[in-house]
């Protein structure tokens, strides 16, 4: 997980401040909002 995280932060895609709301949801146990959940994978990953 931690590889994907950094992988995540020091890409494009991703800002703090995106992130900052996922760790605060996960370290309170609070439900994901809908667009960080769980999903089918596609492309490479898909399989």
């Amino acid at each position: 997980m931690q590889s994907s995280i950094e992988r995540t932060v020091s890409g494009v895609r991703c800002t703090n401040d995106d992130l900052k709301p996922v760790l605060v949801a996960l370290a309170t146990d609070q439900p994901l909002d809908v667009r960080y959940r769980d999903h089918d994978l596609s492309g490479d990953w898909a399989g």
